[in-house]
């Protein structure tokens, strides 16, 4: 379907339906998010030897992944994350990091994307604007979203033992 895709928080029976979390009902909204283009703002430019990836957090789950235009710059990330969710007003929290730079520091910008459009509509293509701690806009990512009714498990990847899925 889209390649590489890794899914933050599914197990194969979540795939399944079953429960997830302790919760004897299956999640009824589920999202894949691909991020597909950065276009750099300010003082931040494509010469800055950056490696941009985007890390989605919603609720429990998150998930780390590289962003298409950049995905030679990471190959060992996926192009996109599967995340879930029973709320229907959700916010997908979305960091854009440079693997390049040091740990404290690698906070490129971060966006919030709204998911009652993506259930009402089923996708979303949409720019969002990125901004650092300070409120300044570095960045905007093209982001597609698109509210999956179901996974097939032969286009899902389990996440990586392990995986750092903080935001």
């Amino acid at each position: 379907m889209y390649g590489d895709v890794v899914g933050a928080g599914l197990t194969n029976e979540v795939i399944q339906n079953e429960s997830h979390h302790h919760s004897t009902e299956p999640h009824e909204h589920m999202f894949l998010a691909r991020p597909i283009e950065i276009k750099y703002t300010g003082e931040l430019n494509q010469n800055q030897n950056i490696a941009p990836y985007c890390k989605f957090k919603l609720g429990w789950h998150g998930g780390k992944c590289a962003i298409a235009d950049q995905q030679a710059l990471l190959p060992d990330l996926p192009d996109g994350c599967y995340l879930e969710t029973t709320n229907e007003h959700a916010i997908l929290k979305l960091k854009v990091k440079d693997k390049n730079r040091m740990l404290l520091r690698d906070v490129i910008g971060e966006a919030q994307i709204p998911l009652a459009e993506v259930i009402s509509n089923g996708y979303s293509r949409d720019w969002y604007l990125l901004k650092d701690k300070h409120g300044a806009t570095v960045a905007e990512v093209l982001v597609d979203v698109e509210h999956v009714k179901e996974v097939n498990a032969l286009d899902y990847t389990p996440p990586e033992a392990g995986l750092d899925v903080g935001i």
